[in-house]
């Protein structure tokens, strides 16, 4: 654990270096690896004269090395991505499609082997199909290669001094838009481990049927871009969201059922076998953080057989967190790798000492252990869902509770009916699992629907100050007589730092959607305007916000996705009225789902103002700005300052345009995570009377 705090601090140091400044993060971290390394001096001076024991000459060599290298790789990833940045503009693009994204009902593809104007660039690039017409989109598939001509958005490393944790995760670079009928497609092959995903999902998907394929697909790869947000968004607002993310929580499945096929053969000859198959699973997840975790965990505690050592829970997560962080140090800002440690976290502090208190109290040792460790690992990832997604998940603890074990059985059936359904004609074996699947669909759906499930909560990085409370609180706290006061005092400190955070004011906020949709929030409300296609975009934007309400919805045409994605979205924002110039059978739908539908009238008094062109429509007005419908006549631009559209051509002197990706740096613009970026509204004009 000293080694995984001492890590930490090099991490520190490469974020000065990459979202700060280099001069800052290299002398910084010249001065902090100058102490790391005095440490291991003194050790060895101490080691010599028998006054230090060998494993704190280990732990201070092992910190040095691990510091250095986090230090350095993350450094290194620091200047590669700043190369990157300098990539936005338009270009001439070409890549390798290496995933679709289909969740949102938008096209997206996932670019590698990344060409721009023919020379070669790192990095992953996102391309969002815009028409409506995705037929050229349909004909692609991973392992082609496709060329068009975009304007490119790049993704920094960090965004007003935060690291973009799933930009480096994932290594997207750069974001894009483009006309699929403006993609050429050149046919390609997918790769050895592509075909055999490909295959995989097509397996599950003809036998278990489009949605318990993909759900099946999901929990035994990690590989969520076919399935549905709804479904994904109700497992998680369940609690149960990590059943669907290859985590810590499959390789103990896996290992499980390992140890029960090879019950008959010796700890020794098994853990190879295990060890092999446990790596080849860890390449199938695509080395996600919490698997690459659990990996690391599972071989240490399996060579603890062979050199006769204890097993220390705390001990092997601290060593995987070290090595993890040593080559991929912005790992500590991700939230996939923040949930995996903390959740294993939470149940070295409290879960033992949790299960012998209610063994005390009548329960028995088995329901005991496993309620100790679901309130445990729900204390443990919690600060991290309030940091990166929000949300407090009241429910999550029972449910776990109730349903983990019964996961584990289906994730074990599931694997074996999935070798046997490999076999020609023994398909129909995996109608098993399916209808395993089942109720834990149902469970999901039933609990995501009931009130307060989840509560929204916005707070700070400061939220992590919670960690050092729950070791002062934990059992390996070894001071009994001040604990209380260490206790209360910890609580304290986090409770004074970690105050709610209020709703941003007087922000535009431009989404990363195909369409053009707007977040304004001002004067304590919140407005959305636009289409509604993209659910997912639109999240991003209000959390960014930290919204809590969408208090009204300008349309600016509707749709059957936009009509499911406001549905969704009610679920997690309590959407105050829809506005649309019709009704038609989306506004039915909207008011069946009990949300208020309005056609918009001119005699009620809006703060958000239609904008007509010869009596028709053409966008809307919110101080001085234009949000222009897509197929607004440039004309009206010239009555406006500041216009949001989502692309123009032959810009008007005079007039600021507010496109889905900005072209320009203002002062008055401020760039979020994942193409989002911000205006304010406080340097609006006034707009034009015509």
């Amino acid at each position: 654990m000293v080694s995984a705090l001492i890590v930490v601090g090099a991490v520190f140091c490469a974020y000065l270096y990459a979202a700060v400044s280099k001069t800052v993060g290299i002398t910084v971290a010249a001065i902090y690896l100058s102490v790391v390394a005095a440490f291991l001096i003194v050790s060895v001076i101490k080691f010599k004269r028998k006054s230090c024991k060998l494993r704190v000459l280990i732990c201070a060599a092992f910190s040095l090395i691990v510091s250095v290298m986090a230090f350095g790789f993350g450094a290194g990833n620091a200047r590669s991505r700043e190369v990157s940045d300098g990539y936005g503009g338009y270009h001439e693009v070409e890549g390798r499609i290496c995933a679709f994204d289909l969740r949102s009902g938008i096209y997206k593809a996932d670019l590698e082997a990344l060409r721009f104007d023919g020379k070669e660039i790192k990095g992953v690039l996102r391309v969002t199909f815009s028409a409506s017409d995705n037929n050229n989109a349909e004909n692609m598939d991973v392992g082609d290669r496709i060329s068009f001509g975009a304007f490119i958005t790049a993704v920094g490393l960090a965004d007003d001094g935060a690291i973009n944790g799933s930009s480096y995760r994932t290594d997207i670079r750069f974001y894009a838009t483009v006309d699929p009928a403006n993609v050429k497609i050149s046919f390609g092959k997918p790769s050895l481990i592509e075909k055999f995903t490909q295959s995989l999902n097509r397996l599950l998907v003809d036998n278990m049927g489009d949605k318990y394929g993909n759900i099946a697909f999901s929990m035994f790869t990690g590989d969520k871009h076919a399935l549905d947000y709804s479904i994904s968004d109700a497992f998680s607002a369940a609690g149960i969201g990590h059943v669907l993310a290859v985590s810590g929580l499959h390789i103990g499945f896996m290992v499980l059922l390992i140890d029960l096929l090879l019950r008959k053969v010796s700890k020794r000859k098994r853990f190879p076998i295990l060890t092999i198959i446990i790596c080849l699973y860890v390449v199938l997840a695509d080395f996600s953080p919490s698997v690459v975790r659990a990996a690391i965990m599972t071989v240490v505690s399996g060579l603890s057989v062979f050199v006769g050592g204890r097993r220390d829970l705390l001990s092997s997560l601290s060593f995987s967190f070290c090595l993890i962080l040593a080559v991929r140090p912005f790992y500590l800002f991700e939230a996939g790798f923040l949930l995996s440690f903390g959740a294993l976290f939470g149940i070295a502090m409290f879960a033992d000492r949790m299960a012998k208190f209610l063994a005390r109290h009548g329960f028995g040792r088995k329901a005991g252990e496993a309620i100790g460790s679901a309130v445990s690992v729900q204390i443990g990832v919690t600060p991290t869902l309030i940091y990166f997604f929000n949300k407090i998940q009241v429910l999550a603890i029972l449910v776990n509770i109730v349903l983990i074990p019964y996961v584990a059985a289906v994730f074990m059936i599931m694997v074996v009916c999935m070798i046997i359904g490999a076999i020609p004609t023994f398909g129909a074996v995996l109608l098993v699992p399916k209808y395993m699947l089942v109720p834990i669909d149902y469970i999901a759906q039933g609990i995501s629907a009931v009130p307060f499930a989840n509560i929204t909560v916005y707070a700070t990085a400061a939220v992590f100050l919670s960690y050092p409370v729950m070791f002062f609180a934990g059992g390996l706290y070894m001071m009994p007589k001040g604990k209380i006061a260490v206790v209360l005092a910890s609580v304290f400190a986090c409770a004074a730092f970690c105050a709610p955070l209020p709703m941003s004011d007087g922000l535009l906020t431009v989404v990363d959607s195909a369409s053009v949709d707007t977040v304004i929030t001002d004067d304590g409300k919140t407005y959305l305007i636009g289409y509604v296609r993209d659910k997912y975009a639109v999240t991003e934007a209000l959390k960014h916000n930290r919204c809590k309400r969408l208090d009204a919805v300008y349309l600016l045409g509707c749709d059957q996705n936009t009509v499911n994605a406001i549905i969704e979205l009610n679920d997690d924002f309590q959407v105050g009225v829809v506005y649309n110039d019709t009704f038609g059978d989306t506004g039915a739908r909207l008011i069946d789902n009990g949300i208020n539908f309005k056609l918009y009238s001119d005699t009620e008094d809006h703060p958000v103002c239609e904008v007509k062109l010869s009596g028709e429509r053409v966008g809307y007005e919110y101080r001085g700005v234009l949000f222009a419908e897509d197929n607004a006549d440039p004309i009206i631009f010239s009555s406006y300052n500041v216009v949001r559209v989502k692309t123009y051509d032959n810009a008007q002197d005079g007039v600021a345009y507010l496109c889905n990706y900005v072209k320009d740096e203002r002062e008055n613009v401020k760039t979020l995570s994942n193409g989002m970026y911000t205006y304010d509204l406080g340097n609006a004009a006034t707009s034009i009377n015509m």
